[in-house]
């Protein structure tokens, strides 16, 4: 404030450009701040805005899209997996045992009669499977 206590009216220069004139130069020109900051960290991210772009753009597009034939084709053979071995196979095996639960109805359907029927030839294969296994030994 003393410095400028001392001009006079109607000076046209300030009082420290004539007292130190290589200071007030570069405060003039803001000591080139803003060259610096545009010069590195603009020029920075304007770089790193095209690469980042360009990697958007084509790194991690096909990289997405790889990800998706990739997918698809997994699940592609999953179906065909799964249609030819595993449904092919339990439908065979549900068929077996449907015909095993057909053949197991004609053979026992509540009448006692076929039951005494199936006992008495039970018997009669069993002894004559004794007889034939005792008269062989001797």
């Amino acid at each position: 404030m003393a410095i400028y206590s001392r001009v006079r009216d109607g000076e046209a220069t300030d009082p420290i450009e004539t007292q130190l004139p290589t200071i007030f130069a570069a405060l003039r020109e803001r000591l080139r701040v803003d060259e610096f900051y545009e010069a590195t960290i603009l020029r920075l991210s304007r770089v790193l805005t095209i690469l980042f772009d360009w990697i958007d753009r084509f790194g991690w597009s096909a990289l997405v899209d790889l990800m998706r034939l990739l997918t698809l084709g997994l699940a592609w053979l999953s179906r065909v997996f799964d249609q030819s071995l595993i449904n092919s196979s339990f439908d065979a095996s549900c068929e077996s045992v449907r015909g095993s639960g057909r053949l197991a109805g004609l053979l026992q359907n509540g009448q006692t009669q076929r039951y005494l029927r199936l006992l008495a030839v039970g018997v009669v294969v069993l002894i004559i499977a004794l007889a034939w296994m005792g008269g062989s030994s001797r």
